[in-house]
C-alpha cells in the first residue's frame, strides 16, 4: 500500500527543509553556471562531454525517483533520527559542492570543455579530491534518500549516481591528461578522484 508523501517526515519543517535544499542546489548550480560563463578566460579550446552531462543529469532525478519510489511502497523505510542525518548530509553535500564549484570560478562548466587559458585548480577541496563537486552530488543524492526514508533508496540512489559520475569523470579526466599531461598525472597521483579509496 502507498504511504502519504505527506507524512514521511517526522514534522513539517524536515519537509520544507528538504525541499528547499533540493530546489537551492539546482538554483545554486544555475545562478553560478551563468556568473562563471560570463567569467570565461576565453574561447573553448576543447569539448568532450559525450553525452555525459545528459547521463548525470539523468541519474540525478532517477535516483531521487527511485527512493522516492522505495519509500512508497514502503522497501527499506527507516524514520526519525536517520532522516535528520539524511538532511545533515544533504547540507555537507550542498556546501562541498558549492566550495567546490566557487573554487573553480570561471572555470566551472555544466559540460566537459577546457578554456584557451584553463588552468588547473589544485586549491579549496581540489587539494584532496580531483572532483570535489561531483563528490557532494553523490552526498546529496545518497543523502536525500535517507531524508525521504528509505535506506534502500540511498543505497540505490548511490548506486545510479555513481556509475553516471565515474562515467564522466573518465571523459573529463582524459580531456584533462591531454591538456595538462605530466602536470596532470602528479596531481592524479596525490590526489583521491571522489573519496578517500577511489
Amino acid at each position: 500500500m502507498f504511504n502519504d508523501p505527506l507524512h514521511w517526515f517526522p514534522n513539517a519543517l524536515l519537509g520544507n527543509v528538504f525541499a528547499l535544499l533540493v530546489i537551492g542546489l539546482f538554483l545554486v548550480d544555475f545562478t553560478l553556471q551563468v556568473r562563471g560563463a560570463r567569467r570565461r578566460t576565453g574561447p573553448t579550446q576543447r569539448r568532450a562531454d559525450a553525452g555525459s552531462l545528459a547521463v548525470v543529469n539523468g541519474s540525478l532525478v532517477l535516483s531521487l525517483l527511485i527512493a522516492a519510489g522505495c519509500r512508497a511502497l514502503g522497501l527499506g523505510v527507516v524514520t526519525g533520527w536517520v532522516q535528520y542525518i539524511g538532511i545533515a548530509g544533504m547540507v555537507l553535500g550542498f556546501l562541498l559542492r558549492e566550495w567546490s564549484v566557487l573554487t573553480l570560478g570561471a572555470y566551472f562548466s555544466s559540460v566537459v570543455e577546457i578554456e584557451q587559458a584553463h588552468q588547473l585548480i589544485t586549491t579549496g577541496p581540489y587539494q584532496w579530491l580531483r572532483h570535489p563537486a561531483y563528490t557532494g552530488l553523490l552526498i546529496f543524492n545518497t543523502a536525500a534518500a535517507l531524508a525521504l526514508g528509505a535506506w534502500i533508496g540511498a543505497v540505490l540512489a548511490f548506486g545510479v549516481v555513481f556509475l553516471a559520475l565515474r562515467y564522466r569523470i573518465a571523459i573529463e579526466e582524459r580531456l584533462l591528461e591531454q591538456t595538462f599531461g605530466s602536470a596532470y598525472r602528479a596531481y592524479a597521483q596525490r590526489t583521491w578522484r571522489l573519496f578517500p579509496g577511489w
